[in-house]
């Protein structure tokens, strides 16, 4: 006779690093169905974790369904083909429960493990007990998915993160470049027009540069379109020059 438990069990912590991922809990009928999926964790250590256990016999799961996809050692002979997937279950007693996960996985196109715990406080709930671990079984690996996805947007944000201060860094140094030339240009530009005048050159008064390194990119690009204007105009300066002395 199956063992009937007392309470549910109180959810585990989850994240990426752990790598398992939990369901919410469907109840029916005194019986509650839990769904846990690792992509890393082997179906057989999922189905002894302590969330299927309780203070007491009488606390554990009556069932641990489980289901497994993963690539084949074999290697297809056709060219260009989809890698052949090694799949396997476990009813746990609960006679074609598990070739329904491995449907679920195949479904969903991932690799991994799923266990569906089920705790029988009641009766037989008939079929409508396998649509219940379908269910939690598809939350638990939508988590998963959902840990995948937020951890690739994260890499994406911390990657645009570097290659945009790169960015910033390359375009104070274009900055600081460009306050070299112009303040030779200006030391030209003053020789020639004293030589022209026929006078003793003047050093131009140097400019206090801004500290570029505390500056974001809005600013930065005003000071490059304001030190472009500068180099033009000293260019301009410097023909008009060349010209009277020719």
């Amino acid at each position: 006779m199956s063992r009937k438990r007392t309470r549910a069990p109180s959810p585990p912590l989850e994240n990426i690093d752990t790598g398992i991922f939990r369901s919410g809990e469907v109840e029916d009928r005194g019986s509650t169905f839990v769904g846990v999926f690792s992509a890393s964790v082997p179906a057989k250590q999922l189905q002894k974790l302590p969330d299927f256990k309780g203070p007491r016999v009488a606390d554990y799961a009556n069932h641990k369904v489980a289901a497994w996809r993963k690539p084949s050692r074999q290697r297809s002979i056709v060219p260009n083909a989809p890698p052949i997937m090694e799949t396997g279950h476990d009813d746990d007693g609960e006679q074609y429960a598990g070739k329904r996960l491995e449907k679920v996985l195949k479904d969903l196109e991932v690799e991994g493990s799923v266990v569906v715990a089920r705790w029988m406080k009641g009766g037989n709930i008939g079929p409508i007990r396998f649509t219940h671990m379908e269910t939690v079984a598809k939350q638990a690996v939508q988590k998963w998915l959902d840990a995948v996805e937020e951890g690739k947007q994260a890499e994406a944000r911390k990657r645009k993160k570097v290659e945009d201060e790169a960015a910033l860094q390359e375009l104070r140094d274009r900055l600081r470049f460009r306050d070299q030339n112009i303040a030779t240009m200006r030391q030209l530009l003053a020789d020639k027009t004293a030589f022209l005048a026929d006078t003793d050159p003047v050093p131009p008064t140097p400019s206090k540069l801004p500290d570029y390194d505390t500056m974001e990119k809005p600013g930065l690009d005003r000071i490059a379109k304001a030190r472009d204007a500068s180099i033009a105009f000293i260019l301009s300066k410097l023909e008009d020059v060349d010209e009277k002395l020719k």
